[in-house]
C-alpha cells in the first residue's frame, strides 16, 4: 500500500535559471513500487529514506526534458524548492501520474503526529496491489 495527497502544492523551483511554479505531488516511500513503475533515471523515494533527513525530489520526465535539458548528470543535484534544498534523486516516467492531473514532481509524504492519525487524514488517497 502507499499513501499521496489528493491536492497538489504549487511550490516554486529556484536555482536553474527562471524560477518556476511546480505542481508538486507528496506520496508515500511506496509509491512507485506499488505502482510498479522504474525511473528513466535514478531511483524512487525508497522506505529506506524513511529515516533520513534529507528532503528529497523525483521530477516528471516532462519537466526533466524541459527543464533540465533531459541531462541524466542532475542526479545528486541540490535543487531549491519554496526555498528548501532538495536532493534530485530521479526522473520517473510522465505514466507515473496516475491519469490524474499532471505531475512536475513528486516529494516524501511525512505522516507524523496528528497526520499519522488514520481519522484525521482526510486528505489522502491509498492505492494498494
Amino acid at each position: 500500500m502507499a499513501a499521496f495527497n489528493q491536492y497538489q502544492s504549487a511550490l516554486n523551483l529556484t536555482g536553474i535559471g527562471e524560477p518556476q511554479e511546480l505542481d508538486v505531488t507528496h506520496v508515500t516511500e511506496d509509491f512507485f513500487r506499488v505502482l510498479g513503475i522504474a525511473p528513466v533515471v535514478g531511483r524512487p523515494i525508497l522506505p529506506s529514506d524513511r529515516d533520513s533527513d534529507s528532503r528529497l525530489i523525483v521530477l516528471s520526465e516532462h519537466l526533466w526534458r524541459q527543464s533540465f535539458g533531459a541531462d541524466p548528470q542532475v542526479i545528486g543535484r541540490l535543487v531549491r524548492l519554496h526555498g528548501e534544498s532538495f536532493e534530485l534523486i530521479g526522473v520517473m516516467p510522465d505514466a507515473a501520474a496516475l491519469g490524474s492531473t499532471p505531475t512536475d514532481a513528486w516529494v516524501r509524504l511525512e505522516l507524523t503526529g496528528e497526520q499519522a492519525r488514520p481519522r484525521q487524514a482526510h486528505y489522502l488517497r491509498v492505492i494498494a496491489r
